[in-house]
């Protein structure tokens, strides 16, 4: 056995490499090493150990007579039981486990996350009382009629009371929360001040002071939040303390709300510190100017660091007729252009993405006004085709193929992209004209995904996969999805289905090299 072998760092780092295994076939493997060698013993227990979906395999150590609830353990080092609790660092609790007790410590004095699942949500503070601990994942379930997710954060409340109680200069560092806060929950929130990030995926039940305590938390960086209980009214009756900052290091923000609420959170926002932001707004219809005093505060605050934007407004097809003016304009449904000219200072922007029911209203030149603003986008995402039978209003694209020209000469650095267009009427537009044939080619050799919408997905017209090809060397894939998932139009190294896609090195045996097997 080479010496490399017997050290602990190595070892473990080969099996880590070997953790993306089947959960069974992996543990059985660490147990095979564990048996084989007194040198590989400890860190292959610990890769059996180290992560538990219950605690059934603990609680099996005990004696019979001590598995009852409210037994007091007496420590032994010695024991299986504390040998085998030392190793877990994380923890997954969809059930109440048994309570145990133990005078001189934690049940699992180095773990450092844990979820707790709908009725894991019940579990004991024995069992979460480690100085360790960093991460809590907390799934509470909406609140309904005859639900526990009121006594289930009450619950998980009390926990995070007692842990700090017991450990009070050990905070946490990752906090996720989805289903109904209680107010008692809410309460315990306010004082975790050594967040870094927190995650609440709890619909209206976030409060204004909760909110408010939020923005001022010192060290959090990644904040998702569903604000819709917040009315900006409440929220500005909250005075802060005096003399405080609020998000000081926020570099992540992904928040659902009305725009009252988002533009008074983006107020709070430090200049030139956000780099990731995803606004999704609840209203029934998406009315595009009323973006804009979100999207000029966007422009101020984070102009040269902002790396990502994702725009969301989902429609209720069933009901948007009842809210829309008559007559509709194309800004009541979806995006046009003057709205998101705001954000043109965003020179430092990779990624752009509007997830809308229906897809903006862009021209080829709006397309190309974009890459021009920014430089560095490596990903364009503006939705696929709808279905037309379902909107509310006259939509159509307003752009060509000749979008994906500008789009090859002004984004360099554009690896993915994803747009409304039928290339089934494609045929014309990019059947090369005198005129055209005499320009010199245009290419770009980083995008390699396409996605387009079409309305009959069969086969892409030969002359536009030969277009593309041509003018984006380096493409992989072109995809349709029609809002059921992407399905494959092109691939390349399969086998050609049009005459010419594979160009001069074609082979006729299935893939580009001319293996059957793709070899």
């Amino acid at each position: 056995m080479h010496s490399a072998l017997l050290i602990d760092e190595i070892l473990q780092l080969i099996l880590d490499r070997c953790a993306d295994w089947d959960k069974q076939e992996y543990q059985y493997a660490a147990a095979q090493l564990a048996r084989t060698c007194v040198a590989w013993k400890d860190p292959a227990l610990d890769c059996i150990w180290k992560n538990l979906s219950d605690t059934k395999p603990l609680t099996r150590l005990l004696d019979g007579e001590r598995r009852g609830v409210g037994h007091l353990l007496d420590h032994d080092s010695q024991h299986p039981f504390f040998v085998y609790a030392s190793r877990i660092k994380q923890i997954t609790l969809r059930n109440c486990p048994p309570v145990l007790i133990t005078e001189t410590r934690p049940l699992l004095p180095n773990l450092k996350t844990v979820t707790l699942n709908r009725a894991g949500c019940f579990t004991s503070p024995s069992w979460l009382l480690s100085e360790h601990l960093q991460e809590m994942e907390i799934i509470i379930g909406t609140l309904m009629n005859n639900s526990p997710a009121q006594e289930r954060g009450a619950n998980v409340a009390l926990l995070l009371q007692q842990r700090r109680k017991s450990f009070p200069r050990a905070g946490l560092s990752k906090l996720v929360i989805r289903g109904w806060l209680c107010p008692e929950l809410a309460q315990s929130i306010i004082p975790l001040t050594s967040l870094r990030s927190l995650s609440l995926v709890s619909g209206h039940s976030v409060t204004a002071e909760l909110l408010q305590a939020i923005t001022l938390f010192p060290h959090l960086e990644y904040l998702q939040i569903h604000t819709g209980g917040v009315s900006v009214d409440d929220l500005n009756y909250i005075t802060p303390p005096t003399n405080s900052i609020s998000c000081p290091r926020l570099q992540s923000l992904i928040i659902t709300g009305q725009h009252p609420t988002i533009i008074a959170i983006l107020e709070c926002l430090q200049p030139n510190t956000l780099e990731d932001l995803t606004i999704e707004v609840d209203t029934p219809t998406l009315s595009a100017p009323h973006w804009k005093p979100a999207l000029d505060i966007i422009a101020t605050k984070a102009a040269k660091t902002l790396r990502t934007l994702e725009l969301r407004h989902d429609i209720d097809m069933d009901e948007i007729s009842t809210y829309l003016p008559s007559p509709c304009r194309a800004d009541d449904v979806t995006f046009v252009m003057d709205p998101l000219r705001a954000l043109s200072p965003l020179r430092e922007l990779r990624s752009f993405t509007i997830d809308t029911s229906i897809p903006p209203e862009l021209t080829n030149r709006d397309i190309e006004d974009m890459a021009v603003w920014w430089p560095h986008l490596e990903r364009l995402h503006l939705g696929t085709l709808p279905s037309l039978d379902a909107l509310p209003y006259p939509w159509k694209p307003r752009f060509t193929t000749a979008a994906l020209t500008a789009l090859a000469r002004r984004a360099p650095k554009l690896q993915t992209l994803t747009l409304p267009l039928d290339a089934s009427l494609a045929e014309e537009t990019t059947t090369p004209s005198a005129t055209s044939e005499a320009l010199p080619q245009v290419t770009q050799h980083n995008l390699h995904t396409l996605t387009i919408g079409h309305s009959s997905p069969t086969i892409l017209p030969s002359t536009f996969i030969q277009h593309l090809l041509k003018t984006f060397p380096s493409l992989q894939v072109v995809e349709h999805d029609s809002g059921k998932g992407a399905n494959p139009l092109y691939t390349r190294g399969a086998r050609a289905e049009i005459e010419g896609v594979a160009g001069e090195g074609k082979r006729n045996a299935g893939t580009e090299d001319g293996f059957a097997d793709g070899r």
